[in-house]
């Protein structure tokens, strides 16, 4: 799509997509109304699938992490006093020895 061409119709910016919404809320309903079946199933499953089954699972409540890479000279000097200014919030109470005894 031309992102120099003006947006001529759809949804305003912004706007929610009340299908995909409407259609979330559906498959949810299903899913918590088939959970039952799926816990049976579950027990019936190998360990090689249980495990398969259980990481798949996960992805849906647990947040999957991803490295990143960046340098400290890459950042401006607001961004890395924003970084300054929230540690000192999280050490605020506590108290760290950094003597040598």
């Amino acid at each position: 799509m031309d992102k120099n061409r003006n947006k001529t119709g759809g949804r305003r910016l912004g706007t929610k997509n009340i299908v995909s919404i409407e259609m979330r809320l559906m498959l949810k309903s299903f899913l918590l109304s088939q959970w039952p079946e799926v816990q049976k199933s579950f027990v019936r499953l190998s360990d090689k699938d249980k495990c398969v089954a259980y990481s798949r699972f996960l992805n849906f409540v647990c947040p999957s992490y991803q490295s990143i890479s960046m340098s400290l000279t890459q950042m401006t000097e607001q961004d890395l006093q924003c970084i300054v200014d929230h540690l000192k919030r999280d050490l605020e109470g506590n108290t760290i020895d950094v003597s040598d005894d």
